[in-house]
């Protein structure tokens, strides 16, 4: 039975997928995604449509649960360990956070950053680093983040300090108001 983690996650994507289609194919798109959990958002992606490579950059032991559901749920895509460049197609890389720097400066460029609750959970220096680092890098961002933890007011301020480099693309809020999701692109 869909949990509303899982229910959150595909309306996520299929308001992502509406928007991209527009831009190209997300079968051939490269993604980089902070924070990816177990690894639900690649999976349905990759169980739909689909990407060109998938990269999740998350805490160390993170990343080993990451790789560990990924094989038995995506068999079909190769999985990348140690190389920052870009990945072959149809391939998914687990970063961990202890190599942020270190990616940072091999990483190529994403076509689409995805954050789907990470960004609520840092603190703002961290938030800040992944700004500076991150969007640099990417053409779109996928942020969903609670209102409620740690509030509504850092949530807000994080969307605001995302617009000041990014556009709005369009944006909702669901779960009687406690979650807002947002695709912005550049400018």
């Amino acid at each position: 039975m869909p949990t509303l983690f899982h229910t959150r996650h595909c309306a996520q994507l299929a308001f992502l997928l509406h928007h991209l289609r527009r831009l190209g194919d997300p079968s051939r798109m490269h993604f980089l995604e902070v924070g990816g959990g177990f690894g639900n958002a690649v999976r349905l992606l990759g169980t739909h449509s689909g990407f060109g490579s998938w990269t999740i950059f998350d805490l160390p032991f993170v990343g080993e649960l990451q790789r560990w559901y990924l094989a038995r749920t995506l068999p079909q895509h190769h999985q990348e360990h140690d190389d920052f460049g870009p990945l072959a197609d149809g391939a998914i890389r687990c970063v961990d956070t202890e190599h942020r720097n270190e990616f940072v400066d091999e990483f190529p460029c994403a076509d689409v950053l995805v954050s789907t609750h990470a960004w609520s959970e840092l603190s703002d220096d961290e938030f800040v680093w992944y700004l500076r680092n991150l969007l640099p890098k990417v053409q779109h961002v996928l942020y969903a983040a609670s209102a409620e933890f740690p509030n509504r007011e850092v949530t807000q301020r994080r969307l605001d300090r995302l617009q000041q480099e990014l556009r709005v693309v369009d944006a909702y809020w669901s779960q009687h108001g406690s979650v807002v999701t947002a695709l912005l692109t550049r400018r």
